[in-house]
């Protein structure tokens, strides 16, 4: 249940008639009949695993930040974690709705203070924009095969904006 991708698409998925899963695994029939709370391990597991992958990023980009070590692809590195964590973000408001927020400059140890669908949607939306046009991300198909680039996050920020109704009440656009 640690697998992210995996997760993921048992929590898109398993709840509709487009995927049938005859596994009996702890939670899996729960969500199969959409009989699931937040106590269901599986829901628990992709909630935790995606909010695992933003505390990771986050400690990058503190880390990175505040080295003083100097690297060719310091920059490029710290976008594609803030890139990653946006991804991460996305999907915990498509699947979560209002959810805890920390970023880099957030108290290590600390309880997160949730925010709302809209104020996720703002901040995601000004921090995919800020990621496509003031970062040193690899443009798309520049960058090394399997590494986030400009591309990905553009998807990301389509999907946002496809997906705006939903989460802020409103079209975008």
């Amino acid at each position: 249940m640690s697998q992210y991708i995996r997760g993921l698409f048992h929590l898109c998925e398993l709840p509709t008639d487009v995927y049938v899963c005859g596994w009996n695994d702890e939670g899996v029939p729960d969500v199969c009949k959409m009989q699931w709370d937040a106590s269901t391990g599986l829901i628990y597991s992709i909630y935790s695993r995606m909010f695992f992958q933003i505390s990771q990023c986050n400690e990058f980009i503190r880390q990175a930040q505040q080295t003083n070590l100097a690297f060719a692809s310091k920059d490029q590195m710290i976008a594609e974690a803030r890139a990653l964590r946006a991804l991460s973000y996305y999907h915990a408001i498509d699947n979560f709705g209002n959810v805890r927020f920390a970023d880099e400059t957030s108290v290590v140890g600390s309880l997160p203070g949730k925010k709302t669908r809209t104020e996720l949607y703002d901040w995601l939306e000004a921090e995919l924009k800020d990621i496509i046009d003031n970062s040193k991300l690899a443009e798309p198909k520049a960058g090394q095969y399997g590494r986030i680039d400009k591309g990905a996050v553009k998807m990301i920020l389509a999907k946002l904006y496809l997906n705006a109704q939903g989460y802020t009440g409103t079209a975008q656009w």
